[in-house]
């Protein structure tokens, strides 16, 4: 991640952008046009595509972002380490990066068009998707997303409405899985963060089907432990670093020091009342706001006992402690049960593992909580606020003070919001810039003097 990683080897991301887009056919004016609310002053104008067909459209937007990236060196995970020169349909180490080679725009059957969105036989709006191919987590690369972000957010008539579309964001270990060792980090942190990170979403998305909270409704969080689980033998996995890396202490002890560290520092944390400044961000809040849905609990529970023979009460439900499910996650010793605990039964999560479940296909970490938006500033702060969690996780130990203080911190921000929020998160992570960006985000006042103090900031 530019100079920011210290790691041998940088991360993978990509982005994938559900957008609704304006197109007009050759036969008609752009000026004829009724110029849509909250487009009276774009400086962009509909797509001109050669038919009112969607395959034209595609067509018409995938030539465009060619166009633009046109002469700018590539960032992705394939070119630049290959060049080519791998049969990627044959190549067990590389055939799942076959289709995410270059920018790709595609249809979204999820994205039907809104009412409130005009179509016609010569112009009209149509959801789609564009997909980046898995890039390196360079500055490089993050330039890549800013480039063609700039060219839907600027020249292109695009809109995002309300529940309908997200803005997901893969993190990757390369061409590679994640070692197991930084999976079941990452996976922690992102579990104990959970309540702290929907906070710097739209409030719909946390109602929304398609993301919901893996600390509220995992597998884990309904009760369900490793010991719960049919194996699969892993054989079937190709699982390396099966054992937890350097402890032989059996799972129990080992669950157990874990809890009592996390106790010895949430005492010690809780007894301070010295929080750091930061100025020019909100207040932290006073109440907790973030509980489990009864309606989002009618399926998830059910499946939890035909499934592990775990029992929540549905009429007074509440997630498992936290420090028992981190435990959980700390011990698990591979990908394929890692994947089992953090999966939401009714779909995939906020933050999903769900590609762990099986060998083919990607090898990431999908993030799916963010509302859809084409903003530059926006795209960027949140893909690297998402490749941010991952490294952090990935280069601290499950020993390590700043890794465990911050485990602590999510965990007594869960009962006392006052203590610690998403924005002491970020600073917490050197990432005050993103903070900037998010909060501008949530107060609805994103201008181009944020967006250009964002892109000045200096990185570390």
């Amino acid at each position: 991640m530019g100079s920011r990683n210290n790691t041998p080897r940088a991360l993978s991301f990509g982005v994938e952008l559900e957008l609704y887009v304006a197109w007009i056919t050759p036969d008609v004016e752009a000026d004829s046009l009724d110029v849509p609310p909250g487009f009276n002053t774009s400086k962009g104008a509909p797509l001109r595509v050669p038919s009112g067909r969607f395959d034209d459209l595609l067509w018409a937007l995938n030539a465009r972002i060619r166009e633009t990236l046109q002469g700018f060196p590539s960032a992705a995970v394939a070119s630049a380490d290959l060049n080519g020169r791998v049969d990627f349909v044959h190549d067990d180490e590389w055939s799942h990066l076959q289709t995410y080679r270059e920018w790709t725009v595609k249809g979204d059957p999820s994205l039907s068009t809104p009412d409130e969105l005009d179509s016609g036989i010569d112009s009209g709006w149509d959801g789609l998707e564009v997909c980046s191919p898995a890039l390196w987590a360079t500055e490089q690369g993050f330039a890549e997303v800013r480039r063609v972000c700039e060219l839907l957010h600027d020249t292109i008539w695009t809109t995002n409405i309300g529940n309908y579309t997200g803005l997901h964001i893969h993190v990757g270990y390369g061409h590679s899985w994640f070692p197991m060792h930084s999976a079941r980090r990452i996976a922690a942190l992102l579990y104990a963060a959970d309540p702290l990170l929907a906070a710097s979403h739209d409030p719909d998305r946390l109602l929304n089907s398609f993301c919901p909270s893996i600390r509220m409704y995992s597998n884990v969080s309904l009760g369900v432990r490793i010991a719960d689980l049919e194996m699969r033998p892993h054989s079937e996995l190709e699982i390396s670093d099966v054992s937890l890396a350097g402890s032989s202490r059996p799972r129990t002890e080992l669950a157990q020091r874990i809890r009592d560290g996390f106790a010895r520092s949430q005492q010690a944390v809780s007894s301070s009342s010295t929080r750091p400044y930061r100025g020019g961000l909100p207040p932290r809040p006073s109440t907790k706001t973030y509980t489990p849905l009864p309606e989002a609990l009618e399926n998830i529970l059910p499946s939890a006992a035909r499934n592990y023979g775990v029992y929540p009460d549905r009429y007074d439900f509440r997630p498992a402690p936290m420090q028992e499910a981190v435990a959980e996650l700390l011990q698990t010793d591979n990908r394929w049960a890692l994947g089992k605990l953090t999966t939401v039964s009714s779909g995939r999560s906020a933050y999903s593992f769900h590609h762990f479940l099986r060998d083919g296909g990607k090898r990431t970490i999908e993030f799916r909580q963010a509302a859809g938006t084409v903003d530059p500033a926006e795209v960027v702060s949140r893909a690297r606020i998402a490749v941010r969690l991952c490294e952090f996780a990935s280069n601290g130990s499950v020993q390590s003070d700043r890794y465990r203080k911050l485990l602590t911190d999510c965990m007594i921000a869960e009962d006392m919001p006052s203590w610690f929020d998403f924005y002491d998160l970020l600073l917490e992570l050197d990432m005050r810039p993103e903070a900037e960006v998010i909060h501008a985000v949530k107060e609805n006042n994103m201008t181009d003097a944020v967006r250009q103090r964002y892109w000045a900031a200096p990185r570390r």
